[in-house]
């Protein structure tokens, strides 16, 4: 009776450990695989290429309305030429006369020239302000891109404390079954037992064995899975911290509060990066109407330029000029190029405005979704606490009744796998509300994203 005696105390220790949600024993491994949460999502976003190269269109977008707006702004040229003709130029006053030389038979011209292109109609105001939302739009992509990284990295995190608490359920119904295996060859030698419990014990220790081999195989998956969003090698080890402010015994409310959700809702409306975006993205194409009206709008520029020109002639006496000139462009006709602009810009408009409706709907639908899920996830955990209680209690009396022979051999059997399916019951309602509450903050926009 000292090993059946043993068997229960183990069983019972295991079942303690899960419901303290983190004292279950891991290996030392070396400090730089010691994970916590904030780490993990740290180092996520800082080896995505994903946010490199959204990083990287947000440098093009500012340089792009930089661009733009130096239209706006005067440019100087500095210019140099030298003219050799076939000969000089001249011309005689009678025909007797002597030959004057209007132009020699070679010229030379330094000049700078300076522009400045006046802005009367706004286009290029409206240019640089198109150019500055598009930047801020494409910022926006990339704080998108950021906290999906942080939600990856969340789902990611809890998945492999996930597969590592279910790896211990399987040993602990390993260690179980092996006890129970121990247990049913004592009472067949004392002739107390049947020797059928003995091959279902055998039978029981197989189907364990096989059990924690795929609960193995699931950590090393979940392993490898974190291991290549963090941007380790995918074979080491890894020791995650455990997340607090969750534990399996602590009641939490699946309460549905209509106050709480709409401000919840009033959050992402201003704090979702893609409705930002979209409002954005509306109003630039409201400016594109306004640029599209321009093409028939007449153009002012101011240019200036001085001369310096080393060989002089009757025709060019001065070695030094200088000149102002305010050049007037009005445009009469493009054939019908600019109608069709606008057309096409108010078209732009029409979509912006639609798009932004159906992303505030989806995104009102998506954080209802979200906190339904998690109100759920928390009336699970204590569904399952309350499953597991049954289940344990239901285990112990199976385990009484067949030591003391009342029993059949199938109570303990069937009672264990009741047991092994509470416990990943309880593991997955944890890890499922706290995924729930990641999935909330991520519809929401509301992650906090650490420097």
């Amino acid at each position: 009776m000292k090993n059946s005696s043993n068997a229960r105390g183990a069983v019972g220790a295991v079942f303690s450990a899960l419901l303290a949600f983190g004292a279950l024993a891991r290996p030392a491994v070396a400090a730089s695989s010691s994970f916590t949460l904030d780490r993990a999502v740290a180092e996520a976003i800082r080896t995505s290429d994903d946010l490199a190269l959204a990083a990287k269109q947000v440098e093009i977008d500012r340089r792009q309305a930089g661009i733009d707006a130096s239209r706006a702004l005067p440019t100087l040229n500095a210019n140099a030429a030298a003219t050799h003709y076939d000969g000089a130029s001249t011309v005689s006053l009678s025909s007797a006369g002597p030959q004057i030389e209007l132009l020699r038979n070679h010229s030379e011209d330094l000049w700078f020239a300076v522009a400045l292109p006046l802005d009367i109609t706004g286009q290029v105001s409206a240019s640089v302000r198109q150019a500055r939302i598009q930047t801020a739009i494409d910022e926006l992509a990339l704080r998108l891109k950021q906290i999906a990284i942080v939600l990856r990295a969340k789902r990611t995190y809890y998945d492999v404390l996930r597969a590592e608490h279910r790896v211990h359920v399987a040993q602990s119904a390993l260690d179980s079954a092996i006890a129970q295996q121990v247990l049913a060859a004592k009472l067949v030698a004392q002739e107390m037992g049947q020797k059928i419990d003995l091959h279902r014990a055998d039978t029981q220790v197989a189907v364990a064995q096989q059990d924690l081999m795929r609960a193995q195989v699931g950590f090393d998956i979940a392993r490898q899975v974190f291991n290549d969003l963090v941007g380790r090698p995918l074979a080491d080890d890894v020791n995650l911290d455990e997340t607090a402010g969750v534990s399996p015994t602590a009641p939490l409310s699946s309460k549905i509060d209509p106050s709480e959700l709409v401000k919840d809702l009033d959050r992402a409306h201003s704090a979702r990066p893609d409705l930002i975006a979209a409002d954005l993205a509306r109003r630039a194409a409201k400016i594109g109407v306004k640029l599209a009206r321009t093409g028939l709008d007449p153009t002012v520029s101011i240019n200036a330029s001085t001369h310096y020109l080393p060989t002089t002639s009757f025709m060019m006496p001065r070695d030094r000029t200088a000149d102002v000139t305010i050049m007037l462009n009005v445009p009469l006709y493009d054939g019908g190029a600019t109608r069709d602009r606008v057309a096409v810009a108010k078209a732009s408009e029409e979509q912006a405005s639609i798009s932004l409706d159906k992303a505030t709907r989806s995104a009102d639908l998506a954080v209802r979704q979200a906190y339904y899920n998690r109100a759920s996830a928390a009336g699970q955990i204590g569904a399952a606490n309350t499953a597991l209680t049954e289940a344990e209690a239901a285990r112990r009396l199976a385990q009484t009744r067949y030591e003391g022979q009342v029993g059949i051999y199938l109570e303990v059997t069937d009672s264990q796998s009741a047991l092994v399916t509470a416990q990943n019951n309880q593991i997955n309602a944890v890890y499922d509300y706290l995924i729930a509450g990641a999935q909330l903050e991520y519809e929401i926009g509301a992650t906090e994203i650490s420097k």
